[in-house]
């Protein structure tokens, strides 16, 4: 579950699911409206991807690494080894040449099994949303 808030505009090197949004020209990124905020993160949620499946795991890094592309983020994808998915090292194009940049480690996968969303589908009920793995990282 995560809570719902009106639109936004976010100043951050981390951004929310990035396949509906835009950045302006200072940088920043714009979400727009809850409803739109929502179909992104909806996209990312509706893709299962268990731990143990690393076709399962790397078609949410084929869509994290084609939406981060979108807004000229550089991707480099790192094989996984020991039937794991694959790495995905994400760069932005945002901040301000010689300044330090931020660190941010995430997970792709869910520790929910293929078949989860027809148990949990994707949903709002008033103003929070749910959906497997929608409040860890998704």
């Amino acid at each position: 579950m995560i809570p719902l808030e009106s639109g936004a505009v976010l100043r951050s090197l981390v951004a929310p699911p990035p396949g509906k949004f835009r950045m302006t020209s200072d940088s920043r990124l714009d979400i727009g409206s809850t409803g739109r905020f929502l179909a992104g993160l909806n996209d990312w949620v509706a893709i299962e991807s268990p731990t143990s499946d690393a076709a399962a795991v790397n078609r949410m890094v084929d869509k994290v690494q084609a939406d981060y592309a979108t807004l000229g983020a550089r991707c480099e994808r790192v094989p996984g080894r020991d039937g794991r998915g694959d790495h995905l090292i994400v760069r932005s194009p945002w901040g301000e040449a010689g300044r330090k940049g931020i660190l941010c480690l995430a997970h792709l996968d869910t520790v929910h099994p293929i078949g989860m969303l027809a148990r949990n589908p994707i949903r709002t009920e008033g103003r929070r949303a749910y959906g497997p793995g929608i409040n860890d990282m998704k």
